[in-house]
């Protein structure tokens, strides 16, 4: 029996499908299957019956779920508790590989406010992100937080950012105001690694018109990406900020803009230690400033 198991099965109760627990987890609803099936025959019980296209507890299932809640209840706070001890006067942030100047000029006036504490900041992708929340390794993150808020997770707004399609001047998609992705169609595109959110959104509106995309590159850095569209090689998506000085770029709107909600996001019944709490305190009463939002 695996931490991960327990894991998957606590989200399975919690959302009633194997597919919505996979996506509040970032992983593939096979995995969740397989391993709630590993699970049935290790402990030689039915765990879960099918009803109305719900997951619903058996007897035995719902025994399993009280001890799962405090084994794991337990784990996160001993996994707290020994980091806290370790690293008191650190406050851990993930941060998206994008941030542009809000975030730096954040930090550094916290460390002014505060200077008896230290602030390690590391670039995650945002399918890490839970994960690294869940298992003690990042305190924060600063990601996107669209459908994010629920039970595990608490959520702080800070600005909105509208997804756009950039392609080279050239291209003839460059000719439109706004596209669509049946515009966009078997035009070549380059999108990020599997682990970024924003991809499972842009394949689920391809899939969403009956389009196979055609990705000729996934890619772990913005520009790389760039790179393709300035040579004309392919189309990509990516925020306003990301690409707006870029001369050989044109960037379109889609007829049903994408808007993704930035924010900061911690586990609710987190223990927090002096550092923390303030960091939490300072995130929650920065100002934001109208220049950083739609």
């Amino acid at each position: 029996m695996k931490l991960s198991q327990l894991r998957y099965f606590q989200a399975v109760c919690l959302y009633g499908s194997t597919t919505r627990a996979a996506d509040s987890l970032f992983i593939s609803q096979p995995s969740i299957s397989m391993a709630i099936k590993d699970l049935e025959d290790e402990l030689e019980v039915k765990l879960f019956i099918r009803q109305n296209n719900r997951m619903v507890l058996t007897r035995e299932g719902s025994f399993f779920l009280e001890r799962v809640n405090k084994i794991l209840g337990e784990i996160r706070t001993l996994e707290q508790t020994m980091r806290h001890m370790s690293n008191n006067d650190t406050v851990s942030i993930s941060l998206p590989p994008i941030v542009g100047d809000f975030f730096p000029r954040l930090i550094k006036q916290f460390l002014q406010q505060y200077p008896q504490y230290r602030l390690e900041a590391y670039e995650d992708a945002q399918g890490e992100v839970t994960r690294l929340l869940r298992d003690g390794e990042r305190d924060f993150a600063v990601a996107i937080i669209n459908n994010m808020e629920n039970r595990e997770f608490k959520t702080k707004h800070f600005f909105s950012l509208e997804l756009m399609l950039w392609t080279n001047i050239n291209n003839p998609l460059a000719c439109k105001d706004r596209v669509s992705f049946r515009d966009i169609g078997s035009s070549p595109i380059v999108l990020f690694k599997d682990s970024y959110y924003q991809n499972s959104i842009i394949k689920n509106h391809f899939q969403d018109v009956g389009i196979e995309p055609n990705v000729v590159l996934y890619a772990s850095q913005t520009s790389t990406m760039k790179n393709y569209i300035r040579k004309n090689l392919a189309s990509s998506f990516l925020f306003t900020e990301e690409a707006s000085t870029e001369p050989q770029m044109k960037g379109l709107r889609f007829e049903n803009p994408i808007i993704f909600s930035v924010g900061m996001i911690h586990l609710r019944d987190r223990n927090l230690g002096a550092a923390q709490q303030a960091f939490l305190e300072f995130m929650l009463k920065y100002p934001m400033q109208e220049k950083f939002l739609l």
